[in-house]
Protein backbone atom coordinates (compact mmCIF):
# COMPACT_ATOMS: atom_id res chain seq x y z
CA UNK A 1 0.00 0.00 0.00
CA UNK A 2 1.29 3.44 -0.90
CA UNK A 3 0.55 6.38 1.38
CA UNK A 4 0.48 9.91 0.00
CA UNK A 5 0.67 12.53 2.74
CA UNK A 6 -1.05 15.86 2.28
CA UNK A 7 0.73 18.37 4.52
CA UNK A 8 -0.99 21.77 4.49
CA UNK A 9 1.43 24.66 3.96
CA UNK A 10 0.57 26.22 7.34
CA UNK A 11 2.06 23.21 9.16
CA UNK A 12 4.78 22.30 6.67
CA UNK A 13 7.54 23.82 8.81
CA UNK A 14 7.86 21.87 12.08
CA UNK A 15 7.57 23.79 15.34
CA UNK A 16 10.19 23.22 18.03
CA UNK A 17 8.71 21.52 21.09
CA UNK A 18 10.60 20.94 24.33
CA UNK A 19 7.78 19.59 26.47
CA UNK A 20 5.08 16.98 26.24
CA UNK A 21 1.98 16.28 28.31
CA UNK A 22 -0.05 13.12 27.95
CA UNK A 23 -3.52 12.76 29.38
CA UNK A 24 -6.48 10.55 28.62
CA UNK A 25 -10.13 9.86 29.06
CA UNK A 26 -12.23 6.77 28.42
CA UNK A 27 -12.17 7.18 24.64
CA UNK A 28 -8.86 8.81 23.71
CA UNK A 29 -5.26 9.55 24.55
CA UNK A 30 -4.46 13.25 24.24
CA UNK A 31 -0.91 14.43 23.62
CA UNK A 32 0.11 18.07 23.93
CA UNK A 33 3.42 19.20 22.47
CA UNK A 34 4.59 22.51 23.86
CA UNK A 35 7.37 24.99 24.28
CA UNK A 36 8.28 25.68 27.89
CA UNK A 37 9.76 29.02 28.84
CA UNK A 38 11.59 29.99 31.99
CA UNK A 39 9.99 29.70 35.39
CA UNK A 40 8.63 32.86 36.92
CA UNK A 41 9.36 34.11 40.43
CA UNK A 42 6.67 31.76 41.82
CA UNK A 43 8.34 28.69 40.28
CA UNK A 44 5.59 28.35 37.67
CA UNK A 45 6.73 27.08 34.29
CA UNK A 46 4.85 28.61 31.36
CA UNK A 47 4.19 26.26 28.46
CA UNK A 48 2.74 27.33 25.14
CA UNK A 49 0.92 24.36 23.61
CA UNK A 50 1.94 24.13 19.95
CA UNK A 51 -0.10 21.09 19.00
CA UNK A 52 -2.71 18.90 20.64
CA UNK A 53 -3.54 15.55 19.12
CA UNK A 54 -6.07 12.94 20.08
CA UNK A 55 -5.52 9.28 19.23
CA UNK A 56 -7.48 6.12 19.99
CA UNK A 57 -5.87 3.98 22.71
CA UNK A 58 -5.30 1.21 20.15
CA UNK A 59 -2.75 3.43 18.34
CA UNK A 60 -0.45 3.89 21.37
CA UNK A 61 1.51 0.66 20.82
CA UNK A 62 2.27 1.69 17.23
CA UNK A 63 3.31 5.22 18.29
CA UNK A 64 5.62 3.95 21.03
CA UNK A 65 7.16 1.32 18.74
CA UNK A 66 7.85 3.83 15.97
CA UNK A 67 9.33 6.35 18.42
CA UNK A 68 11.64 3.73 19.93
CA UNK A 69 12.79 2.55 16.50
CA UNK A 70 13.39 6.13 15.32
CA UNK A 71 15.31 6.91 18.53
CA UNK A 72 17.45 3.80 18.15
CA UNK A 73 18.21 4.61 14.50
CA UNK A 74 19.04 8.20 15.50
CA UNK A 75 21.53 6.97 18.13
CA UNK A 76 23.14 4.57 15.66
CA UNK A 77 23.31 7.01 12.74
CA UNK A 78 24.64 9.97 14.72
CA UNK A 79 26.73 7.89 17.16
CA UNK A 80 25.20 9.59 20.18
CA UNK A 81 23.12 8.45 23.12
CA UNK A 82 19.70 9.83 23.92
CA UNK A 83 19.24 7.31 26.72
CA UNK A 84 17.72 4.46 24.74
CA UNK A 85 19.74 1.52 25.95
CA UNK A 86 17.44 -0.98 24.28
CA UNK A 87 19.91 -3.88 24.02
CA UNK A 88 21.07 -3.40 27.61
CA UNK A 89 17.48 -3.33 28.81
CA UNK A 90 16.67 -6.56 26.97
CA UNK A 91 19.69 -8.26 28.52
CA UNK A 92 18.72 -7.04 31.99
CA UNK A 93 15.14 -8.20 31.49
CA UNK A 94 16.34 -11.64 30.45
CA UNK A 95 18.35 -11.91 33.68
CA UNK A 96 15.29 -10.98 35.74
CA UNK A 97 16.57 -7.55 36.79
Amino acid sequence: MEIKENVPSEIETPKKANSIRVHYNEKEIIIDFGHATKMDENNILAVDVLARISVPPELIKQIVTRLLLAGKKYQDEFNTSIGLNIEEHKASSNRGE
